[in-house]
């Protein structure tokens, strides 16, 4: 819906075991997009982040190499968090990083996460790439940065709706 009409026909790659995550490359993520294939670990096996790497190669298949190269990392991801609705990402689990002061991007923060290299030393750093240890010990999961992107984007996308995202790529490819 929010793109008004699906282009991209990705291949989708659905692993039910570590192994075959670990053997397609899928290390410590929850699912991939490489290209025009998706590849989702026993853990992304729901339609939340079907939708969010689906939303990837959308975005990607209605930019130019240019305008592709161009998109900031952090504008990407929240569209897709925001298109993807998983409550990992979700406004509650906002306000639950905000209760308990958990630190996350600000707003300037996270529009200087411009390319992919800059987005994953940002999961990095707010430990988002930790999950599988905290889940391990019984403690909740963290995602302030998908999340604060998510923030950011979810509000833009529902004021400006399909339209405004659709000129928004245009404008992206237009340089």
């Amino acid at each position: 819906q929010a793109y008004g009409e699906v282009r991209s026909r990705p291949v989708v790659h659905a692993c039910f075991t570590e192994a075959c995550y670990a053997a397609f490359g899928g290390r410590g993520s929850v699912a991939k997009v490489y290209g025009d294939r998706i590849l989702l670990s026993p853990r992304g096996l729901n339609w939340h982040f079907l939708a969010h790497e689906w939303s990837h190669t959308e975005m990607r298949s209605r930019l130019s190499w240019r305008g592709w190269w161009h998109m900031p990392q952090w504008f990407d991801e929240g569209v897709a968090v925001a298109i993807s609705e998983a409550p990992e990402h979700s406004e509650a689990h906002w306000r639950w990083l905000v209760a308990h002061d958990v630190a996350r991007p600000s707003v300037q923060g996270l529009r200087r996460l411009r390319t992919l290299d800059q987005w994953l030393a940002a999961v990095h750093r707010h430990g988002e790439d930790q999950n599988a240890q905290r889940r391990a010990r019984g403690e909740p999961e963290l995602h302030p940065v998908y999340t604060a992107a998510g923030q950011e984007l979810r509000p833009w996308l529902q004021h400006v709706g399909t339209a405004g995202l659709l000129r928004f790529i245009d404008q992206v490819n237009a340089g």
